[in-house]
């Protein structure tokens, strides 16, 4: 088995996820006398990066979707990594209502905490999932270049340290002395599947789509500020810098 140069890069970016995760309660900490306004520029950037960058990805994944399944009337193969993209946005609804519904109602009565591990269970599952992808991934985004890559695991661990705020409020000791272990490994666990299985670089991109719709709702739950002036400059003035920023590389790409 041969491990190419950007395989060997990539491991930078995944051990970056995994101690993000590991030092999320310390980085929240560290937070706290600004969450909001930290936040908003997190959801500045994250909210540009997904339209402007993310999502023109799907169009690349319209070409894999067409290599694995071929046959599918045309309008399949437009309509597709979309599809996924909103079904990951729509898969994030559903668990963050389930998390809230199992919040109160542990409040309100002991004998529902069992429903609630249950809700953890599962959005926890779904996290690392989306964790697993964004690992496999690394390696395709350095045969991008360093650049690509950088920004990549940049914007990503703006989502992760929002992802873990939510998750510690929802789920408190579950996650910080359980899950966010977890959670900070399986970026690992992707890298090194993506050296066993380079070939499934079409599958993966495919997900991609998943993970768009993930990145979004987060963006919108968590990262989009109140209505506090203060808050709305630094995400309209975070959103507008990073989208123009990649305009400007694109351009310079074309």
């Amino acid at each position: 088995m041969e491990i190419d140069e950007f395989v060997i890069v990539a491991l930078i970016p995944a051990l970056y996820f995994m101690f993000i995760h590991f030092l999320s309660p310390k980085l929240h900490q560290e937070f706290k006398h600004h969450k909001n306004k930290i936040f908003s520029l997190f959801g500045g950037i994250s909210a540009a990066y997904v339209f402007v960058d993310l999502l023109p990805k799907l169009e690349q994944a319209q070409d894999h979707i067409r290599a694995l399944f071929q046959g599918l009337p045309n309008f399949v193969y437009s309509v597709a990594a979309p599809s996924m993209a909103f079904f990951g946005f729509m898969l994030f609804f559903g668990i963050e209502h389930l998390a809230i519904s199992s919040q109160e109602k542990t409040k309100n009565n002991s004998n529902s905490a069992i429903n609630s591990r249950k809700t953890f269970a599962v959005h926890l599952a779904n996290i690392l999932f989306i964790n697993l992808i964004v690992g496999y991934l690394l390696r395709f985004e350095a045969e991008l270049g360093i650049f690509a890559l950088g920004l990549y695991a940049i914007i990503l661990s703006l989502h992760f340290i929002t992802l873990d705020d939510s998750m510690e409020d929802h789920y408190n000791r579950d996650y910080t002395h359980f899950g966010r272990y977890l959670a900070g490994l399986t970026p690992l666990v992707g890298w090194i599947f993506s050296i066993f299985f380079p070939e499934n670089q079409s599958e993966g991109y495919i997900i991609l789509a998943v993970v768009t719709g993930a990145v979004l709702f987060n963006s919108i739950k968590n990262e989009i500020p109140s209505t506090a002036d203060s808050n709305v400059k630094i995400f309209f003035v975070a959103a507008s810098v990073t989208a123009i920023t990649l305009f400007i590389i694109a351009w310079l790409r074309a």
